[in-house]
């Protein structure tokens, strides 16, 4: 048996056999040591809800973000031709791009051996093409190697990689992938981060997890929660930060057509779990005085009836994957980015305690009412039906995914103030349009009480979304307390202006 070499890179030994082709060396023991710092890259596309559909033997194509030390080796690569990189960027890639299958992501390790075990099959199946500059983006709009449209980019996200130094766009082609099968996979750039001090060891990870976990936390209105799917109906949220992980979904198939199964309008909100908790009941009474259960007059309690779409959606994402390849999610996967809390509430359960916490005077205090609750609970359902059944979901946003600040459950419009607020919000930060809807609210109520008469408001909303929580608009009206009509006008954001 021929003897063993070690590779040493950035301070962690790796053990080759002798035979390795840096030099077919046969001495028992030899050291390399790298010192080469990598460029930082994080992947563009494929990303969690649009990831790459592939039909075995296809090309693969990869768009990807990188600093200006990718860029300058780009630019002094020898071969290069035009846009089209020379070799070495093709060794950069074997090396540094990670493919496993789902059921297998470790992001504390590198992949066990690069894509192709060659430099020569490395260049042949490998292309990197540069596309762009990401500060230079024509309204905001990602475009591949052949000008065609893949994706518009948020501007926050474009900022966010602008300011970390990220500004070089390019296209990874893969020709064919060495021993290509059908299933699910996830696409990782693996980076390495050395020991602070000599007795401890370097750790391997992905570089776009810490960008987004650092532009999460650096919100202003960030408040740390963390979400699991559990077998039961409801999402457990906890007051503990949690860190997210950006995935690249791969889905390799052999057959000519996919199967696509279709879901919309899911509407996810996380206080529908708290009406669930409500003991209300239309028609009420002491349980003393009915001693025969059969001759009870009172009704059972709403909360019983309550509709909780993340169960719903649970239950047919469960359903529909049983006769499809792909699930596609056309919009409205939420109903607005700020809801409330349930881990400020787990406690509360009498119906005039769910009125106060329902209140939307609530939104003054982020913690109550948090921005994102809801999206952390579709991140994790979506991360839960990926690794449950190994495959991909397409999605495709809504109107709701822009809605801001939440409004109540049968909600009324007055007409001049809907139209007053299309102009007048526009200059008020999302603090502002709050306080300013707690004063109209408080003026709301004493005009009521001086007319004897609730209804101030001069038309509907949507008729419809009582019913969306399998209730009626009296039963809507019960469950919600008298906040039920409200609607906090303007949908400002932090930075001032309507979304």
């Amino acid at each position: 048996m021929a003897p063993e070499k070690y590779i040493k890179y950035k301070d962690k030994i790796n053990t080759v056999s002798a035979e390795h082709e840096l030099d077919k060396s046969t001495e028992t023991r030899k050291h390399y040591r790298l010192k080469l710092t990598p460029a930082e890259v994080v992947i563009l596309h494929p990303s969690f809800v649009c990831p790459v559909l592939k039909k075995t033997g296809q090309v693969l194509s990869i768009i990807v973000l990188t600093d200006e030390r990718f860029y300058k080796n780009f630019e002094q690569s020898e071969g290069r031709q035009d846009n089209l990189a020379g070799p070495v960027l093709s060794g950069v890639v074997n090396r540094c791009l990670k493919i496993v299958k789902w059921a297998d992501i470790n992001k504390s390790r590198p992949a066990d051996k690069p894509l192709f075990e060659t430099i020569k099959e490395a260049q042949q199946n490998i292309s990197v093409h540069y596309l762009w500059n990401i500060n230079n983006l024509k309204h905001y709009k990602l475009t591949d190697k052949d000008q065609q449209l893949i994706a518009q980019i948020h501007p926050d996200v474009q900022s966010m990689y602008s300011q970390k130094g990220l500004l070089y766009g390019f296209q990874i082609d893969i020709e064919t992938l060495s021993g290509e099968q059908s299933g699910m996979y996830d696409i990782s750039w693996m980076h390495y981060k050395g020991s602070k001090a000599e007795d401890e060891n370097g750790y391997f990870f992905e570089l776009q997890d810490d960008y987004l976990n650092q532009y999460h936390t650096g919100r202003d209105d960030y408040h740390p929660l963390k979400c699991d799917v559990t077998p039961e109906d409801n999402p457990l949220i906890t007051e503990e930060g949690m860190l997210l992980q950006s995935y690249h979904p791969l889905f390799i198939s052999d057959k000519e057509r996919l199967d696509i199964g279709h879901l919309s309008d899911v509407h996810i909100s996380s206080r529908q779990h708290l009406f669930k908790k409500s003991r209300a009941r239309l028609i009420d009474g002491k349980d003393e005085d009915y001693q025969d259960a059969d001759q009870d007059p009172r009704s059972d309690p709403i909360g019983e009836y309550v509709n909780t779409s993340y169960e719903t959606l649970k239950d047919l994402m469960s359903q529909i994957q049983k006769k499809s390849d792909v699930l596609v999610i056309t919009g409205d996967l939420i109903d607005y980015n700020r809801n409330l809390n349930l881990a400020k509430f787990s406690e509360t359960t009498k119906s005039g305690d769910i009125w106060k916490a329902l209140n939307l005077d609530n939104l003054k205090d982020r913690k109550k009412y948090p921005h994102g609750i809801d999206n952390l609970i579709i991140y994790k359902l979506f991360e839960w039906y990926y690794s449950q059944y190994n495959k991909p979901i397409l999605l495709i946003s809504g109107n709701h995914e822009a809605y801001t600040l939440p409004y109540g459950i049968s909600p009324r419009v007055k007409l001049s103030r809907a139209v007053k607020s299309a102009f007048a919000f526009k200059k008020l930060t999302e603090e502002e349009v709050i306080e300013k809807s707690i004063k109209e609210a408080q003026k709301d109520r004493e005009e009521a009480e001086q007319k004897g008469d609730p209804d101030i408001y001069s038309s509907k909303a949507n008729d419809g979304i009582a019913a969306d929580h399998n209730l009626t608009i009296p039963e809507a009206i019960l469950m919600y307390g008298n906040d039920y009509a409200r609607i906090v006008m303007g949908g400002a954001d932090d930075d001032g202006g309507e979304k």
